[in-house]
């Protein structure tokens, strides 16, 4: 559960990337999932140490806190923010190497957060590492080619008058909170 709400912002990205048809090459979608998937690593295994060291019930009690207290940022949290064609520095239409090392940074802001909370629960670091690696890249790779769907979808409603606008819910927040309630019981 905690890899599909993280990756929740990964397939939004791929998404928005795709809509603006910017494209992720293979280098450029593992170098973005690696550096989230590293950050989750890190943070997992700071939570666990500290885990390690504080009483349970305090520990089983901030890792809930700080799963709830994410999964409401991201409920509240408004679309928008940088767009995919501002993250596209050199205005190539790819994501170089170097762009995704900052696409992988900012997705894995909640990676962090996540991170710590989910490992002070104990939940296991490298299975936790590997999904997150391989939901992100899916999630990232998916949203991309969705978003070119989307867009072309989008061209071709604004030619004939019937124009929607895709929304994406916020199903990363929804997730954390039911892992955080589960970690509770």
């Amino acid at each position: 559960m905690l890899v599909t709400a993280l990756s929740a912002d990964a397939f939004a990205a791929g998404l928005a990337y795709g809509a603006e048809d910017i494209r992720l090459p293979a280098v450029s979608l593992l170098t973005a999932s690696a550096v989230s998937s590293l950050i989750l690593a890190v943070s997992l295994l700071t939570g666990g140490l500290a885990g390690g060291i504080l009483p349970a019930g305090l520990v089983k009690g901030s890792g809930f806190l700080i799963l709830a207290v994410l999964g409401v940022w991201k409920l509240c949290e408004r679309p928008g923010g940088k767009s995919a064609a501002e993250a596209d520095k050199n205005r190539d239409r790819l994501v170089s190497p170097a762009e995704a090392l900052a696409l992988g940074a900012a997705l894995s802001a909640d990676s962090l957060a996540a991170g710590i909370g989910a490992g002070a629960l104990n939940i296991p670091l490298l299975p936790a590492a590997a999904a997150s690696f391989l939901a992100g890249a899916a999630a990232l790779s998916g949203g991309e080619r969705l978003g070119r769907v989307f867009a072309a979808s989008e061209a071709e409603s604004e030619k004939t008058g019937a124009g929607s606008r895709l929304k994406i819910n916020r199903l990363g927040g929804i997730l954390l909170l039911l892992l955080a309630a589960a970690k509770l019981l």
